[in-house]
């Protein structure tokens, strides 16, 4: 969707999204989420195997998310929407269409962590990353 929408190639727009849904499939918004979470307990091995140390689950899928934020830096990929140059009026005019789009995607029904509409659109609000307007 992030291509159709704003031109943002797909591994480009799979690269600013992965931070964010490593936080979202380790179930970091939730208390002691990641400690419950077998995807959280996979990106912790990744961690470990990248040499992030070994430290709780929570906190190595902290790292692992963060060091995706610091590679992308490295390779001057944008890490929001809005430093793609996406303008708050053509995110929120996009947004909910974005939001339906990955609903009825094939591969949204294999990912570790079934997401709703409000989990969607706060991922999508995160990676948008700039002043939001006025809903």
């Amino acid at each position: 969707a992030l291509g159709a929408n704003f031109h943002i190639p797909h591994g480009l727009a799979n690269a600013m999204v992965l931070s964010h849904v490593i936080e979202y499939n380790a179930c970091m918004d939730i208390a002691f989420g990641a400690d419950k979470c077998v995807a959280a307990k996979r990106y912790a091995k990744i961690a470990e195997l990248l040499g992030l140390g070994r430290v709780g689950t929570r906190l190595a899928c902290q790292k692992l998310a963060q060091e995706m934020r610091v590679a992308l830096d490295l390779m001057k990929i944008p890490k929001t929407l809005v430093q793609a140059g996406v303008k708050p009026e053509q995110y929120k005019a996009c947004r909910q269409a974005m939001i339906d789009s990955a609903l009825a995607d094939v591969c949204t029904a294999t990912n570790p962590r079934q997401p709703t509409a409000e989990d969607i659109g706060k991922i999508l609000d995160k990676l948008y990353g700039g002043k939001m307007l006025a809903w």
